[in-house]
């Protein structure tokens, strides 16, 4: 009668290296690629779609030599070969389900990890297969990506306060009757609120303001003011704006009504003046968080 096989010390430590080994190669690619692409636009750019592909494929070709060499010609685990080629696909959708606000180095961090443990898990349960390692692999492989998922998006909050602060523009509310702020974004020189006469982020009904904090633009009645300064509304066919300066004018605050239809048949277009409501708005300083917490506006800076 056949001896069942054990699994020897030496068995764990030669898994263990190879683990590592394999591990440490494609943590190091997602890390120099997360650093690299994290903040790229990727609907805007086609420039990062083939640098994944291409640090996939030499990430898999430098796996493929390593393996050869861990395993001699005893015996060859390409299972490891098939990691970096699925994180080209896991790992973008995983960033893209953190969250809109991304921190690179944590990003590059939190994958880095995930595809080590998926490498250990691999190599923990090769051959001889047992029930229980393979049970226990396809979990850390299932709850290694979850995690990361996980941590991107109770990580929201700090990494877009972190957004708004970099922005350098004082961070004000600009509080109108009836009206809440929904939605808040930041920008490469600019952040921009959303106001609602509902506190729903839903804007898509009813009367609805921007206000857009930016750096001046040499306005001569914002030169050399020490206190908010209201600039007189301008009107068009269809918009109704309110600027301020503020402290000692480097920056403008300007205050567009607009109503739901505006973005869509310009034929249906509601026209409403903020003129009724000037000497009833109020600048509130707000921190970065408070913003933070507001779902995502977006934000047009023209170049």
């Amino acid at each position: 009668m056949a001896k069942p096989r054990t699994t020897t010390p030496s068995t764990w430590r030669r898994r263990l290296v190879e683990g590592l080994t394999c591990g440490l190669v494609s943590a190091l690619a997602v890390v120099v690629v997360a650093l690299r692409l994290t903040d790229e636009d990727w609907h805007s750019s086609p420039l990062p779609i083939p640098v994944l592909w291409l640090a996939g494929v030499v990430t898999t070709a430098v796996l493929a030599v390593v393996v050869l060499l861990l395993a001699g010609r005893r015996r060859s685990h390409p299972v490891h070969l098939l990691v970096p080629l699925a994180s080209m696909v896991v790992i973008p959708m995983g960033v893209t389900a953190g969250g809109q606000a991304r921190d690179k180095w944590a990003i590059a961090i939190c994958w880095a990890v995930v595809v080590l443990v998926v490498h250990l898990a691999l190599a923990m349960a090769a051959r001889p297969v047992s029930a229980r390692r393979a049970l226990l692999a396809a979990l850390a492989i299932v709850v290694a990506p979850t995690g990361a998922v996980l941590v991107e998006r109770f990580s929201q909050v700090a990494w877009r306060a972190d957004d708004f602060r970099a922005v350098g523009v004082p961070l004000v509310m600009v509080d109108v009757p009836g009206f809440h702020a929904v939605r808040a974004g930041a920008g490469n020189y600019s952040v921009a609120i959303v106001l609602s006469d509902h506190h729903r982020a839903d804007t898509s009904t009813g009367p609805t303001l921007r206000v857009v904090i930016e750096p001046a633009r040499g306005r001569e009645r914002c030169d050399g003011t020490t206190d908010r300064v209201l600039i007189e509304p301008s009107y068009d066919d269809r918009l109704s704006i309110v600027e301020f300066c503020l402290g000692d004018a480097p920056y403008e605050i300007t205050v567009t009504s607009y109503s739901a239809a505006d973005s869509r048949d310009s034929s249906d277009r509601e026209q409403w003046s903020l003129g009724p409501l000037m000497n009833l708005m109020a600048l509130r300083p707000v921190s970065a968080e408070d913003l933070a917490r507001l779902p995502p506006a977006n934000v047009s800076e023209p170049d």
